[in-house]
């Protein structure tokens, strides 16, 4: 996790530390963001208190990562610049630290040709319309989309999508698979390939992985 973390917030263009929750900012540098994963097994109220109790940290506006089942624990507490899902999208996380400095981040969501993803929003749109896709549907479709050209096993995209504590087997991949190629329709559908006796990529209507593909705001060439 601590890879992923200091890639995605790297990827918002922003430079990285880690640290223990109870350690001290580096010498002459300024803090401007606090990213916070939150083990399951502590206490979110009591993490964010440890955390907001050291001066250094008081004011500095902070994201914090948790499971999907612990959301409403966050109702109650104040002063959170945003948060995010586990198992955690490095995109999503991307867009999130850009948007908690200041910076809309006009490439946020992900444009290929009509379909736009758009992990701020939650939602996904093909020409214009937006899709109705489920909570796995969209993250699976964002995880494929944000890495076109990577072919995934199923057993991967169980881990980055469902996450590590999911118990159910590869077979749930295929079927969120075959439910995102009838929403999306041809040609989008057919760019969510099969490979063989592997897993599923995301690749662009000429079959060549990625060249389709812009940020939201990109003007090209």
């Amino acid at each position: 996790m601590r890879e992923v973390l200091l890639r995605a917030v790297n990827t918002a263009g922003v430079e990285a530390t880690w640290a223990r929750p109870d350690a001290s900012p580096p010498h002459g540098r300024a803090l401007r963001l606090l990213v916070v994963d939150i083990a399951a097994d502590v206490g979110v109220a009591a993490c964010t208190q440890r955390i907001r109790a050291l001066p250094a940290f008081a004011e500095v506006p902070m994201i914090v990562i948790v499971g999907a089942a612990r959301v409403d624990q966050l109702a109650r507490l104040d002063a959170l610049a945003d948060f995010c899902l586990r198992p955690l999208i490095e995109g999503e996380l991307a867009v999130r630290v850009r948007r908690a400095l200041g910076d809309p981040g006009d490439d946020a969501a992900i444009r290929c040709d009509e379909l736009v993803v758009d992990p701020e929003a939650f939602e996904a749109t093909l020409a214009g319309k937006a899709l109705d896709l489920t909570f796995q549907e969209f993250r699976l479709l964002a995880f494929l989309v944000g890495h076109p050209g990577r072919a995934f096993t199923r057993d991967q995209l169980l881990n980055r999508v469902w996450g590590h504590d999911y118990y159910g087997g590869s077979r749930t991949v295929d079927i969120h698979i075959r439910r995102l190629r009838a929403k999306l329709d041809q040609p989008y559908a057919g760019r969510i390939q099969t490979i063989r006796h592997l897993g599923y990529k995301w690749a662009d209507r000429d079959g060549a992985a990625g060249t389709g593909h812009k940020r939201k705001g990109d003007t090209g060439a």
